[in-house]
């Protein structure tokens, strides 16, 4: 079979899936499901999961979705709409011009087919309820070699409570386990980077891009954290540039606090979980006689100290080297070897870890890759072949 190139576009914030809410009374919702139900029993195969207290009406890769919950007493009508395709492919996501307009299709099929009204009646009242915006950009490298970055930012996000989860797959020829997946979660919002590449390709059966494609998420889960970064609007009054904006200010929080982590935590003080626990302290344990006795050693605590407490202790080489000059300043070494034989000592044991130079190498240069590229969207294509 012949393979067809398809063009997607990349590059700027925008939407994946939204839940548009609508407000609706008793009465609404029963006559809704009346007329589903004589739809259904005349073969339309749009009606989905079809009830006495609820109904859905897929058009395309969008749904209406209405009924009763808490038991029955609540009256509730939702929208739901999907940058996605209907074959799954949501690698463009969507601006708000374009959801309007998907929104505006829905709205139309449901009164012409169904006589149903209040969602083009309510366009100008309806509310996000739920709100997932990404971004998917073009990288310099591999997903993996951003993973520590990534790792001190799930921490960040996290720190007063959530879970994190990490998934992937074994590299058969290296036998190891190769993270494409980290999903931060906490009650009102969670956050997603994975390997778009990998993810599309699979999810289509087609060739991976060529490019390393890199996808970042921000969900909204309640409608009240949607309204303390948007405001109690309606849909027709959001902007792309308020989007963007949003977006950016999460990340920008969680930065702020990477980056006190980074500075006050790592290198200058005992972190939060005990003053044994530093990368000063821990280079102490294998100080003897003024010099570092097994620099290979000190890594393999580093890794062992990260594995228990889920966050990266050492983030990047400098600030190993920031360590070893605290213990120069304290006498704990001595001048018999230099700052910087010890960082090339530092430098043939990294050298030997499974994923070399790429573990704790430039981390710092990664980072304001990932960053810039976070506040300075552009615009690209980015070819299939299907």
């Amino acid at each position: 079979m012949n393979k067809m190139k398809c063009a997607y576009k990349i590059g700027l914030t925008g939407i994946d899936v939204a839940t548009v809410s609508l407000q609706v009374s008793k009465e609404n919702v029963e006559e809704i499901l009346t007329v589903l139900k004589e739809k259904k029993h005349k073969g339309d195969e749009r009606i989905k999961n079809l009830s006495e207290t609820n109904g859905v009406v897929t058009i395309g890769s969008h749904r209406f979705v209405c009924g009763f919950e808490n038991k029955g007493h609540t009256p509730y009508a939702n929208v739901e709409i999907h940058s996605a395709l209907q074959d799954g492919n949501n690698l463009t996501n969507m601006q708000m011009q374009n959801l309007l307009e998907r929104y505006d299709m829905v709205a139309g099929l449901l009164a012409r087919e169904y006589g149903i009204l209040l969602v083009q009646e309510q366009k100008q009242t309806a509310r996000f309820s739920r709100l997932e915006l990404n971004i998917t950009f073009k990288t310099e490298h591999s997903f993996l070699t951003y993973f520590r970055f990534f790792k001190l930012l799930s921490y960040s996000i996290l720190r007063k409570g959530g879970t994190v989860n990490l998934t992937g797959s074994v590299d058969n020829f290296r036998k190891a386990f190769e993270c494409e997946t980290i999903k931060c979660d906490r009650s009102t919002y969670s956050v997603r980077i994975y390997n778009k590449s990998k993810e599309i390709s699979q999810k289509l059966n087609c060739l991976p891009p060529t490019a390393n494609l890199l996808r970042i998420e921000f969900l909204y889960k309640k409608a009240q954290t949607i309204k303390t970064d948007f405001g109690d609007i309606s849909i027709a009054q959001y902007t792309d540039e308020m989007l963007k904006r949003a977006f950016l200010s999460r990340f920008t929080k969680f930065m702020d606090k990477a980056n006190a982590y980074i500075h006050e935590k790592l290198l200058l003080a005992p972190d939060c979980i005990g003053s044994c626990d530093t990368v000063t302290n821990i280079i102490q344990r294998h100080c003897n006689s003024g010099i570092i006795t097994d620099h290979a050693a000190i890594l393999a605590e580093f890794v062992y100290y990260e594995n228990y407490y889920g966050m990266p202790l050492l983030y990047d080489k400098r600030d190993l080297g920031s360590a070893v000059k605290r213990l120069y300043d304290n006498k704990v070494l001595t001048t018999r070897y230099t700052l910087e034989q010890h960082i090339h000592s530092f430098d043939n044991a990294i050298q030997k870890l499974e994923y070399g130079q790429s573990t704790l190498v430039n981390q710092y240069t990664y980072a304001e890759e990932i960053l810039y590229k976070m506040f300075h969207p552009c615009e690209c294509e980015v070819v299939l072949d299907r």
